[in-house]
């Protein structure tokens, strides 16, 4: 999330007070810009709403199907944190419901980031502390037929982003991860074509293990943070290496989470041929002092 406030802070925004209204039609300005930095791959493009510019990011920390969207300008006061937001990718898709969190970034406006979005989904991913089932190598494209803008709804408020067909974008963020796996050592078209990812063999004992290794300074110092994680996964099903994707912003709780998830055991990746192959697995967890 951090990465996402520091993007949008560096495309300068004219702030103006939103007008009062129940529908906004945001029109692209700019065709979309691509940037794969660190491990990061991020779609960004800017868009108007009575000549007042919004920027919206898209993003990706690791291989997989979902992503981070980002919205911010002035358009977006009128949406609260702790609503649910109605999110949909085109007129026929009966969309998801979404926690945005939102803040306010001076010359930005307002900012909007929806954590853990899959395109196509008829529900949210739900990744929680643990997510049991295996995860896609990619955004699948096939589930977003017809994927030609992002539409947000909370109360009477709505608000449109004629994106045009999003598959390119989507493409592009792809091909972008499929080089994410190639430094993993992982081979993209093997990973694009396996019959089923890897995944905990016991995701609720694993869950317990990684939160049985909560930092006791973080406890007593009441720190807390959400950690992504990503699980390099050999052919017997045992773990090789741990990666983290996206930092809790704690030393002690980064490493903690990495510690547990090396101590699962996993269900091996099946290729094609249903051969078990080297593959990997992501996870978003939660440790909360409360």
């Amino acid at each position: 999330m951090a990465r996402l406030v520091a993007a949008l802070a560096a495309t300068a925004i004219a702030a103006a007070p939103a007008a009062a209204q129940a529908e906004i039609i945001l029109a692209p300005i700019e065709p979309w810009r691509a940037s794969f930095n660190d491990g990061l791959c991020r779609m960004e493009r800017t868009f108007s709403a009575s000549g007042v510019a919004h920027v919206l990011v898209l993003e990706q920390v690791a291989p997989g199907d979902v992503l981070d969207i980002a919205l911010a300008g002035p358009s977006l006061a009128g949406i609260s944190q702790g609503k649910p937001l109605r999110l949909r990718f085109g007129e026929h898709d009966p969309g998801t419901e979404q926690l945005p969190f939102v803040a306010e970034q001076g010359p930005l406006g307002h900012l909007v980031i929806l954590n853990d979005v899959t395109p196509g989904a008829a529900s949210p991913s739900g990744r929680g502390s643990i997510n049991a089932g295996p995860v896609r190598p990619g955004i699948d494209l096939e589930a977003i037929p017809g994927a030609d803008r992002i539409a947000m709804a909370q109360d009477t408020l709505q608000i449109t982003l004629e994106t045009g067909a999003l598959t390119d974008a989507f493409l592009v963020l792809n091909e972008c991860t499929a080089q994410i796996m190639v430094a993993w050592g992982l081979n993209p078209a093997v990973q694009n074509s396996l019959q089923r990812g890897s995944f905990p063999d016991r995701p609720r004992r694993l869950s317990e293990t990684i939160l049985d290794g909560y930092p006791q300074g973080a406890v007593q110092n009441n720190r807390g943070g959400t950690v992504r994680a990503a699980v390099l996964i050999n052919a017997s099903g045992a773990p090789t290496d741990c990666k983290i994707i996206a930092t809790s912003g704690f030393v002690d709780l980064d490493r903690a989470a990495c510690t547990g998830l090396m101590k699962g055991r996993y269900a091996a990746a099946l290729d094609a041929d249903g051969k078990a192959v080297d593959s990997f697995w992501t996870t978003r967890i939660t440790f909360s002092p409360g």
